[in-house]
């Protein structure tokens, strides 16, 4: 009762400050325990007994999954995924129903095909999947007591089979869509009841799954002010344990769920529109919470308030301080979820089930089965071979398969093992050991994926209906294990992967600077998204130190953030990109863009000749527009691509020289890196190199054609589905996830991150031999010539000449 009286008391002396129908609460308040409730009101959802109606493809009143679209796309015969889902005590307590909206294929045969849901382990329903033409709706009842405060998981899995044919091609023709519009959760009653800073993980994310942040910026920010809109921005991300975050610089008031974040005097927020005229807001930070407390359609903000730079710097520390709460709560199933977001950290010399991974236990009677988990190695892994995992399968297959039936297991989307299914009495297999070379696998998030392909000779006379009753093929169980083994901890940078799945270098507490040359709105947007998610990966704020300039040369570790016409010939040659060949192969994107100034406002339009006396940063040129998309090198190499100009001979000569032109260049003995092609219609471009200047430092590199597709690809780049494929020095991003153009070779350093053992450096020196391989046989020769000398000398003071 005390600490009720003692909020209600603080409520109605902020009272004045809120806005009007908004809850205004002290940062001291959100970490207190005590309760802050909405009072039910004839304006808020209730739930009929037949449900909520589903409108259009898009109903604003669900609870959303977090999920992007990728996610939702259920391939094959059989498909499934699971997602963490936080709800307040408020929310596990309402009643719930979950809304589902799907279309499938014309090819999925409705009387074998169906669409499980479960939460937290318990089913709540299965559906025939039946709705090739349209969208279909469904709505599920969540059993009271369900649901509980914190994160729950969601499993939306299928099973397909095809309408007439019986081929193992055929399950590729298999597919069922979720719309994420009109599906997740609806609840009756009361707002969220927001009580606790750990409920910004209950924010409504967007449609694509992301959680939308909103930074309420001037229009003329200064990089001082851009580095606080940053780390607040980072500690937002942080708080709401998204997976994803999306950051928008923004003047003005955005709508739909999410965060908003406002920094400044009293007299700055008022100037922003924040504050009315009038109005007061308390020194610090403060929380003030949606009408009703309505976490599913309004944005909670985040103000922190001072009168100097001095009272500023001090509440954003209490901020930082706040968002380091205690453990998650949830159920298990919701916690294991929440785990496996992002990747399953596996510690080296460990092994975890599959069960935890994710994966269920099975039977199945089709042609093709397909499961995945996602693992996430530590960010200093050095991926080589000189070691293997281990996934330690119980399984079962039926007797009588075809000979070509075979389990197969794909790390991310490379074959690492193969199982022959051969035995015709069929066989049940207790541990068996399908081990992954280490090589296969790379720092950060890695997807490992079992297929069994089980041909039948039933299958010949393909008599679908008869199929569905058939006997199980396949049993997997979730007792099965992932072992990985002690593995070298050096960084073999650069490496994209270590930075998008893990902050490395960015994270480790050292001063980073953030490069942003030609600040516009989209291109502080793209910054923001970028920091926020390595944040949320690496579970700190980065330590960022803004300049609105391109980096000098002799600048330490840095990220560079600038579209492509601003971005400067010397920074994109420092990182191994064709500053002239990107803007070629982006010219028609470009020929359009804004090139905005160093501010928020509406950015001048640039084509042909600028007539501008600077040249830094590089505008359009007339000539730039004049040279045409494709280069003759460009079209001749396609062609041989598609096997023309030259036979088999003149092919096998240039793959030799490619193969030993990439040795070599591994090694430092011939010449340096290739610069990435960039394709026409690319929308994304991320590279990173060595400091030119400082040892062991490391430059990051974000551009795209245009400073609006720059803030809307960087958003998209953080999802599971897409972090698995994100390694190498240099990645360049087609308009589909399938389109991807990585350069992965180069010359490499080493950065040392652990305390010096015998065993991480006889590791390390393995590693480095499997990866240098010349060298490897140099030394061999050298010991065999080392043996051959020192035996010769032996037998000549031993022995006796003939």
């Amino acid at each position: 009762m005390r600490n009720l009286a003692t909020a209600g008391l603080a409520l109605l002396l902020l009272a004045p400050q809120a806005q009007a129908g908004k809850v205004v609460l002290s940062l001291d308040q959100v970490r207190s325990a005590a309760p802050v409730r909405a009072q039910p009101t004839t304006s808020q959802m209730a739930l009929s007994d037949t449900g909520v109606p589903l409108v259009a493809e898009v109903d604003p009143d669900l609870r959303r999954l977090p999920a992007a679209l990728s996610d939702l796309h259920f391939n094959g015969e059989t498909a499934g995924h699971e997602w963490p889902v936080y709800l307040t005590r408020t929310q596990a307590a309402s009643r719930a129903e979950m809304q589902l909206g799907y279309i499938n294929s014309v090819s999925v045969m409705s009387e074998g095909s169906t669409l499980t849901v479960t939460v937290n382990e318990v089913s709540i329903g299965e559906i025939p999947i039946a709705s090739p033409d349209e969208l279909a709706r469904t709505r599920l009842s969540v059993p009271p007591g369900l649901l509980q405060p914190g994160y729950n998981s969601v499993r939306i899995s299928v099973q397909q089979r095809h309408r007439v044919d019986c081929s193992l091609e055929g399950t590729y023709e298999l597919w069922t869509q979720i719309y994420p519009g009109v599906t997740g959760f609806a609840f009756a009653g009361a707002g969220a009841g927001f009580e606790r800073l750990s409920d910004l993980a209950a924010v409504n994310p967007a449609l694509d799954g992301a959680v939308s942040i909103s930074v309420r910026a001037p229009e003329t920010p200064t990089p001082k002010a851009t580095e606080r809109f940053l780390r607040v921005a980072e500690i937002a991300a942080i708080m709401t344990k998204a997976p994803r975050s999306e950051v928008r610089f923004d003047t003005g008031p955005v709508s739909g769920p999410g965060v908003e974040i406002a920094i400044g005097t009293p007299e700055e927020l008022r100037r922003l529109g924040v504050l009315k005229p009038g109005e007061t807001a308390q020194p610090g930070v403060s929380v003030i919470l949606p009408d009703e407390m309505d976490l599913i359609h309004g944005r909670v903000s985040i103000w922190i308030v001072g009168g100097s730079d001095a009272a500023i710097n001090a509440a954003l520390a209490s901020l930082e301080a706040g968002s380091k709460t205690g453990p998650s709560e949830g159920t298990p199933s919701g916690l294991r979820a929440a785990e496996n977001a992002l990747g399953h950290l596996v510690p080296p010399g460990s092994s975890v089930s599959l069960r935890d991974l994710g994966v269920v236990s099975e039977e199945f009677n089709g042609r093709l089965y397909r499961t995945s988990f996602n693992i996430r190695m530590p960010y200093d892994f050095l991926s080589a071979d000189y070691s293997q995992a281990v996934i330690r399968l119980t399984a079962g297959f039926a007797p009588r398969l075809d000979p070509k039936s075979q389990l197969l297991v794909r790390v991310n989307d490379q074959t690492a093992s193969v199982l022959p299914l051969l035995d015709d009495d069929g066989a049940l297999m207790r541990g068996r050991k399908i081990p992954i070379p280490l090589k296969v696998l790379h720092p950060g998030i890695n997807r490992v994926q079992i297929e069994a392909q089980l041909r039948s000779q039933s299958d010949r006379s393909c008599d679908t209906l008869a199929g569905l009753s058939s006997p199980s093929r396949f049993l997997i169980m979730d007792t099965s294990e992932f072992y990985l083994p002690p593995v070298a901890r050096i960084a073999r940078m650069p490496n994209l992967a270590s930075t998008l799945s893990g902050g490395f270098p960015y994270a480790k507490g050292e001063t980073t600077a953030a490069y942003i040359p030609d600040p516009d709105a989209d291109t502080l947007s793209a910054a923001g998204t970028l920091a926020a998610n390595l944040a949320a990966v690496s579970g700190a704020p980065l330590n960022l130190e803004v300049a609105f300039s391109a980096p000098p040369a002799d600048a330490g570790t840095s990220i560079v953030v600038a579209a492509a016409l601003a971005l400067p010939g010397s920074v994109a040659d420092a990182v191994g990109l064709d500053a002239a060949g990107m803007r070629q192969a982006w010219r028609s994107q470009m020929l359009n863009s804004r090139v905005g100034r160093a501010g928020l406002g509406e950015a001048p339009l640039y084509t042909g000749s600028t007539g501008r006396d600077d040249p830094t940063p590089q505008r359009a040129s007339q000539r730039l527009f004049m040279q045409p998309s494709v280069s003759l090198d460009d079209w001749t190499e396609q062609m041989r691509e598609n096997g023309g100009f030259g036979g088999p001979f003149e092919r096998a000569i240039s793959w030799l020289k490619d193969q030993v032109g990439s040795a070599t260049g591994n090694i430092g003995l011939g010449e340096g890196p290739d610069p990435l092609r960039v394709k026409p219609g690319s929308t994304l471009v991320l590279a990173q190199a060595e400091a030119p200047a400082n040892e062991g430092r490391t430059w990051t590199v974000v551009t795209a054609p245009t400073s609006g597709e720059l803030a809307a690809s960087v958003a998209q780049i953080n999802t599971a589905s897409l972090l698995y494929r994100l390694d190498g020095r240099a990645l360049a991003f087609g308009r589909n996830d399938g389109d991807i153009t990585r350069a992965t070779n180069g010359s490499f350093y080493y950065v040392t991150t652990q305390p010096l053992s015998f065993q991480n450096i006889r590791l390390v020196a393995a590693g480095w031999m499997s990866l240098n391989i010349v060298y490897y046989v140099l030394g061999l020769i050298a010991a065999c010539a080392c043996l051959g000398l020192a035996t010769t000398a032996l037998l000549r003071r031993v022995g006796h000449s003939s």
